[in-house]
């Protein structure tokens, strides 16, 4: 029996206490990154039907309403109050557009900085 014995069992109560408390720690990581990449999963579904939105039914509606205030505005139908309302309304979409491809994008990133790629 070593002469040391209780400073060398001290150290080993304290080696499985911090192995302990590495292991509470890496399963807290592990739970937040699991939550991390499930909210960025569902970002990335959100913004992708944001997209398909736009692309099947709101641009082509705005389409149709800039084309509509050209036509009323060249025939003298509507003033340039008007026009200029239906080309703001036809910018506001397209930038709307815009940001949902930019956040479509960046919940992409997020995915694979998550994964580590």
């Amino acid at each position: 029996m070593p002469i040391f014995f209780k400073a060398f069992s001290s150290r080993i109560k304290a080696a499985k206490i911090e192995k302990q408390v590495a292991e509470s720690q890496f399963s807290l990581f592990e739970t937040n990154l699991e939550g991390q990449y499930k909210q960025a999963y569902q970002d990335l579904q959100k913004n992708a039907r944001s997209i398909e939105y736009y692309k099947k039914s709101a641009l082509p509606n705005v389409n149709l309403i800039l084309k509509q205030s050209q036509i009323a505005f060249k025939n003298g139908e509507i003033g340039y109050v008007e026009y200029l309302q239906g080309l703001s309304t036809y910018s506001e979409i397209h930038f709307n557009y815009l940001q949902a491809i930019n956040q479509y994008n960046q919940s992409v990133y997020t995915l694979q900085y998550l994964m580590g790629l």
